[in-house]
């Protein structure tokens, strides 16, 4: 029996793709008689589907008085968070949808455990494809996104966690070309 630590991120509980997707995976790893099924979620985003044995995480408060920087300080305490939680599970693998940022974070926490990277979208695809619709207007958020710098770290956070993983899922032909 494989004990397998499901991570949502702050965007499990989405309506539409992104949540049915989480639900849809965490389902049909429930049914898998040789997988013993854990979970770690956002207290604030949880999914429609959770496994039997899940834990909440609560960013601090605090957090939000820093602003853009009190993101990245919770991103850290979420990947000292799960680290904790490993050990005291004692998962052989732990289940994560890729995110430049996070997983490139969580591979510097969790270095001793099989990691398995789903990667379901070619990111920079995604970010040029929600700037194009003015999800960020044209302030510096855009900016920012659209810059090489960017684009740079992204690809170079792909490397580093497709690298790192014991397993990557890509959940369609053209992704696993990439």
């Amino acid at each position: 029996m494989m004990k397998i630590l499901y991570v949502g991120g702050a965007t499990a509980s989405e309506k539409g793709a992104v949540g049915t997707h989480t639900s849809g995976i965490i389902s049909a790893l429930k049914k898998r008689p040789d997988v013993d099924l854990y979970g770690v979620f956002y207290r604030e985003a949880i999914p429609g589907e959770i496994p039997k044995s899940t834990e909440l995480y609560e960013k601090p408060a605090i957090f939000s008085i820093f602003g853009k920087a009190g993101k990245l300080l919770a991103l850290l305490s979420y990947c000292v968070f799960l680290k904790k939680h490993l050990a005291r599970i004692g998962a052989d693998y732990l289940y994560v949808r890729f995110d430049p940022f996070f997983c490139f974070f969580l591979s510097f926490f969790i270095d001793d455990h099989k990691i398995i990277v789903e990667y379901n979208d070619l990111f920079m695809d995604q970010i040029e494809y929600s700037a194009a619709r003015g999800q960020w207007g044209d302030g510096w958020s855009k900016k920012i996104r659209l810059s090489n710098l960017y684009k740079k770290f992204v690809i170079n956070s792909e490397r580093k966690c497709f690298k790192s993983a014991r397993l990557v899922v890509a959940v369609t032909e053209e992704l696993l070309r990439y």
